[in-house]
């Protein structure tokens, strides 16, 4: 069975747009990649399709074991990961999105649970979630394949900014629903408010839950360094990473709206990102009492410089007091300072009462720079 006619003219639509796609697809679904593929102008559209059938292959491409694999917060993760995967090799001038779903299909075996699909989409400025619930019993694997490689390009089409998809052939008791999460109106009603942070989850979901372990910083780009010195960490203290967005920073002047949302978007389906006004440590340690923050050995130097509290040592003192009411701590990793001299993360001159604050991160080093990065020496 083949997909009705009219999908070659929304897909002749769909490769006519600027817009780039990773679609990846878990349990059905591939259908929609063959169709893509047999209408001229696929590569204008399409970057990759992968099909990570295996929980081995699924876990590997999002980088983390989801709770569940047929879910909504899993379709997700999927699509983040593709998004990522996207951003990576297109051009940075091109729009990308990550399409994705995951479904639990007729199967050989008896199935107790529903037969269902998730379908997620992910871009900057939005995260967007369907459901489709097929009547169990009424349809034989390829129609129920055929029914989810339909939403898919349905979900394709409005991701590349097109309107009014086919309908589905939804039977009386099917269920199709959609939710969208605007982020990018959340961040900016965030910015118009006084809410000190704001957090969205890994699986693409807002987040209210206090992050025990944060690393902090402006990434721009984010890189291996920033994701191995917080798995480092987190193993370190025992505790889940989470990463900060630093939106206003001590030295440097605030971020537009798009900076932050692809800044962002470089987490998608893979790490939980908050974003913040509080420009030094003693004022998050206000927005998020009981934290650890992980920071650089050049970080943790700042930290103690008097120029970021009026000048005074009095200054630092005070500010290392807040964090310390606050119950924070400071995990500190080793950093290669402007010279080019690799400095320990113990080589600190920590003022007298404070010296639990700063926690050195054992066994870590990785020399990257996100400065490097941007100027093509890393």
């Amino acid at each position: 069975m083949s997909l009705p006619p009219i999908y070659e003219q929304w897909i002749v639509k769909i490769h006519a747009t600027p817009t780039q796609i990773v679609l990846a697809t878990a349990g059905g679904g591939s259908q929609a990649i063959a169709q893509l593929l047999a209408v001229p102008g696929a590569s204008r559209t399409l970057i990759e399709a992968r099909v990570p059938y295996h929980k081995e292959a699924f876990s590997q491409f999002v980088g983390a074991e989801p709770e569940k694999f047929v879910s909504a917060e899993a379709a997700r993760q999927l699509a983040g990961a593709a998004y990522r995967y996207g951003r990576q090799l297109a051009d940075p001038d091109i729009p990308v999105v990550g399409v994705a779903g995951t479904a639990a299909l007729v199967t050989d075996r008896p199935k107790k649970g529903s037969h269902r699909a998730y379908l997620a989409l992910w871009q900057p400025d939005s995260v967007e979630t369907c459901y489709l619930e097929l009547t169990k019993g009424a349809r034989k694997r390829h129609e129920e394949e055929l029914m989810m490689s339909q939403a898919l390009l349905n979900l394709v089409g409005l991701a590349v900014g097109l309107s009014d998809p086919p309908a589905l052939p939804l039977l009386p008791n099917d269920r199709w629903s959609v939710t969208v999460l605007a982020v990018g109106q959340m961040v900016e009603n965030w910015l118009a408010t006084e809410t000190p942070a704001f957090g969205l989850a890994a699986t693409g979901s807002l987040t209210k839950v206090q992050p025990p372990l944060l690393l902090s910083g402006s990434f721009n780009p984010l890189h291996e360094g920033h994701q191995k010195l917080a798995l480092a960490a987190a193993e370190f203290v025992g505790k889940p990473a989470a990463f900060e967005l630093a939106v206003v920073n001590a030295d440097k002047p605030a971020l537009p709206v798009a900076t932050i949302l692809e800044r962002m978007s470089q987490f998608a389906g893979r790490w939980p990102i908050w974003i913040s006004r509080a420009p030094t440590y003693n004022l998050k340690a206000k927005v998020y009492p009981g934290t650890d923050f992980v920071v650089g050995w050049d970080t943790a130097v700042r930290i103690l410089e008097p120029r970021f509290y009026g000048g005074t040592m009095a200054g630092v003192l005070d500010a290392l007091t807040v964090i310390k009411e606050n119950g924070c701590r400071l995990i500190v990793a080793g950093r290669v300072d402007g010279q080019g001299n690799y400095q320990p993360a113990d080589n600190l001159d920590v003022p007298a009462g404070f010296e639990e604050l700063f926690v050195p991160l054992p066994h870590f080093r990785v020399d990257l720079s996100s400065t490097e990065l941007r100027e093509g020496r890393g």
